[in-house]
C-alpha cells in the first residue's frame, strides 16, 4: 500500500477505536453507578399526573398497558389515563373506553406519526388544565436561564400556584406505549424524580419477551447496554440521559418554555436533543421499570431498525452544527450527544472493526493492535450489559447467533443505502405473547 493509503487505513483505525473507546466509557460509568441509583424519597408528595398512551391500531395489546396502569401502586385520584386513538381503523378506541381511560380521537392522513399523536394529547391536558383553572391559564415557575447554568444544579419550583379548584390541575404527564406492561411502582418512581429539580425524566424499559426467539434474547441485551447502563452512564457523568420514546415524563410547565414540536420519525431523541441545546438535561429514573414487546422476527425488527437508523442520520444532519457549536462553547453535554449520534449500535460498529482488522493484517499487521483493542472494548460492553441484568444461560447461548445478526444488520445497512424514498412512521407489527410480569 502507498504511504497515503496507510495514513488512511490508520486513520480509520483510529476513528473506530475512538467511537469504542468512548461507548466503553459510557457503559462502564452505568455499570459502576447501577447499584448506586437514587430511591424513592418517602416524603415526595404523589403529583397529579395524565398518563398519555398514543395507540395507532393497537387493538391486540392495548388492554395489557390500561390493565398495568390500573394496577399502580399509586392514588387512583391523582392519575388518569388518556389513549389518543390515532388513524385507528380498530377497536383501539372502544376498548380502551371500556376499560376506564379517557379516550382522545385524531384522524389526520397526511399528518401520521407519534409525535403528532402526542401533540394531540398534550395539548388536549393543557386544554383541560385550563377550563380547571381560575385564571385563563395555570401559572408555573420554570427557571429557564438558571438551567443554563453549568456551575449550579438546575432548580425549578415545580409546585402549581395555589388555588381553590374542585379538582386540580394535571403537574405532570407520562408517555407510555401501547404495548407496554408496567412496574406496578412506576408512577411513583417518576413522580419522585420530577419532584427533585428535574423537569424531565425518562424510565428503564426492557424486553416483555426475552425467550421468545434468539433474536428477541439478542435484543434483551442490547437493550441492556442501550436503554439501561448507556442512559444511566450518561446521566451519572451529569449528562442528559437522553429520551427513549417509551416511559418518559414531562412537568408540563416544561412544554410552555419548550412546546411539543417534534415530528420526525425519531421525535424522541429530536426533543431530548432541543430540550438539551435549551439547557435540559433529561434525569434517567432506572427504579421506575417498565417492559415493551420486543420484535421476535426479521420482518418485524426491519421496518423498525431501518426506521430508527435513517432517524439518528437525519438528527446529526440536523443538530450537528448546533451540538458542535454548543460544545466549543463548553457544553460537554452536546459534545456527549454529539459523539453518541455519531457512534453506530455495537453489531455495526462490530462488523466495521472486523472489517478494517482484515485490512490492517494483509496491509500493515502493526495496525491490527487498534481493532484487536476495539473488539474487546466491545467485548467488555456486552458482558457488562448481561451482568447488569443477570442474564440467564440462554441470553449467554443467543451470543452464538452473533454472526447471523450482524450479516442481517449489514443487509439493512445496504438497503437503506438504496432507499432515496423518506422512510414514513409505521407502527412495529405487534403479536400475542406472554408478557413478562415484573417483578
Amino acid at each position: 500500500m502507498s504511504r497515503m493509503q496507510l495514513i488512511l487505513l490508520l486513520t480509520v483505525n483510529l476513528l473506530l477505536f475512538a467511537n469504542c473507546l468512548y461507548l466503553f466509557a459510557i457503559i462502564l460509568a452505568g455499570f459502576i453507578n447501577r447499584s448506586r441509583t437514587d430511591a424513592r424519597q418517602s416524603d415526595s408528595p404523589p403529583r397529579r399526573l395524565a398518563v398519555l398512551i398514543p395507540a395507532h391500531n393497537e387493538e391486540l395489546l392495548i388492554e395489557g398497558a390500561i390493565g398495568s396502569l390500573i394496577h399502580q401502586d399509586y392514588p387512583k385520584d391523582l392519575y388518569t389515563i388518556f389513549v389518543v386513538a390515532d388513524n385507528c381503523t380498530d377497536n383501539t378506541a372502544s376498548i380502551a373506553k371500556s376499560l376506564g381511560a379517557q379516550v382522545i380521537t385524531r384522524t389526520d392522513k397526511t399528518k401520521r406519526g407519534k409525535g403528532y399523536a402526542l401533540a394531540k394529547g398534550i395539548q388536549h391536558i393543557f386544554d383541560l388544565n385550563r377550563s380547571r383553572s381560575q385564571n385563563s391559564e395555570p401559572e408555573y415557575n420554570f427557571d429557564l436561564n438558571r438551567s443554563r447554568s453549568q456551575n449550579s444544579e438546575p432548580e425549578y419550583n415545580l409546585n402549581q400556584s395555589q388555588s381553590q379548584n374542585p379538582e386540580p390541575e394535571y403537574e405532570a404527564v407520562v408517555i407510555i406505549d401501547a404495548d407496554a406492561s408496567c412496574d406496578p411502582k412506576l408512577l411513583w418512581e417518576l413522580s419522585a424524580v420530577i419532584g427533585r429539580n428535574s423537569p424531565v425524566a425518562q424510565a428503564l424499559y426492557l424486553g416483555s419477551n426475552p425467550q421468545e426467539s434468539w433474536r428477541t434474547r439478542l435484543q434483551q441485551i442490547a437493550w441492556a447496554i442501550f436503554n439501561f447502563l448507556r442512559p444511566l452512564g450518561r446521566s451519572s457523568l451529569g449528562f442528559s440521559s437522553g429520551l427513549l420514546g417509551n416511559g418518559m415524563c414531562f412537568h408540563l410547565s416544561l412544554f410552555k418554555t419548550i412546546p411539543w414540536e417534534a415530528f420526525s420519525i425519531t421525535e424522541d431523541s429530536e426533543f431530548a436533543i432541543k430540550l438539551l441545546l435549551a439547557g435540559i438535561n433529561v434525569r434517567f429514573a432506572p427504579q421506575a421499570r417498565l417492559y415493551s414487546q420486543m420484535a421476535k422476527t426479521a420482518a418485524q425488527a426491519s421496518d423498525q431498525r431501518l426506521r430508527w437508523e435513517r432517524g439518528r442520520s437525519s438528527l446529526l444532519k440536523q443538530f450537528a452544527p448546533s451540538l458542535i457549536k454548543a460544545a466549543l462553547k463548553g457544553n460537554l453535554a452536546a459534545l456527549d450527544q454529539f459523539l453518541d449520534l455519531l457512534t453506530p449500535p455495537v453489531t455495526t460498529l462490530a462488523l466495521a472493526v472486523l472489517l478494517v482488522l482484515g485490512l490492517d493484517l494483509f496491509a500493515s499487521p502493526a495496525l491490527s493492535a487498534l481493532p484487536i483493542a476495539s473488539i474487546l472494548l466491545l467485548a467488555s460492553c456486552l458482558m457488562m450489559g448481561m451482568i447488569s441484568i443477570r442474564a440467564p444461560l440462554s441470553l449467554y447461548l443467543a451470543l452464538l447467533n452473533l454472526p447471523v445478526y450482524i450479516l442481517w444488520r449489514l443487509s439493512l445497512k445496504l438497503i437503506n443505502r438504496k432507499r432515496t424514498d423518506q422512510i414514513q412512521w409505521t407502527r412495529t407489527a405487534r403479536h400475542k405473547t406472554n408478557v413478562r410480569r415484573p417483578t
